[in-house]
Order: structure tokens, then sequence, then C-alpha cells
């Protein structure tokens, strides 16, 4: 502790420590919502309109059988299957929205 100082051993003192804030977004999706590039990238297909968007995402971890990524926005609603056959602008086709908890 240093020399010139008003505080005392056993007294107590309130601090505020401000941590960095995570610049992009972090959402949980299910394995086969991403589809993974061959220079080790990853993507996944947002949909808006009935038409997929492609969204390049960081997997951040794998627990199970989702996947925590970065770059994505909560709430999106994100094409689960068939993404292998996806494109941007593609047509698509709701049948089913789901949602993984965390």
């Amino acid at each position: 502790m240093p020399e010139n100082t008003d505080l005392l051993v056993g007294m107590s003192a309130e601090a505020e420590i401000m941590l960095p804030q995570l610049e992009s977004k972090q959402v949980w999706l299910p394995t086969s919502a991403i589809r993974q590039h061959p220079d080790g990238g990853a993507s996944v297909f947002a949909i808006n309109s009935n038409k997929a968007s492609r969204v390049l995402v960081n997997i951040v971890r794998q627990q199970g059988d989702a996947v925590l990524v970065a770059n994505a926005t909560e709430g999106q609603l994100y094409a689960i299957s068939g993404v292998s056959r996806l494109y941007n602008e593609a047509a698509v086709t709701v049948t089913n929205r789901s949602e993984i908890n965390d």
C-alpha cells in the first residue's frame, strides 16, 4: 500500500471498474445453422422477408449441439437446416421457429 494515503489496513473502500464492452454480439445457435468455409471461416444465413442473407460469424465456443457465435444479432431469425444449399437472396420458406436458450 502506498505510504501517503488516508486508507488504513482493515478499512473498506468502494471502487467502480469500467469493463470494455464486446464489440460484436454473441448468440447461441444450433450447429446445423453454421456453414463452414474451406478457409476456416464460418457463416450463418439470416432470414428477412423470406430471403436468405449470409452473415460472417466467428465461432466462440461449442457446447453439445449448440454454438456460440460472435457477429450475430439476438432475436434475428436464422436458417437452421439446408444451409449448404443457401446463397444470398435465396428464397426460403419458414416452417418452424425455434430458439436455443443458454
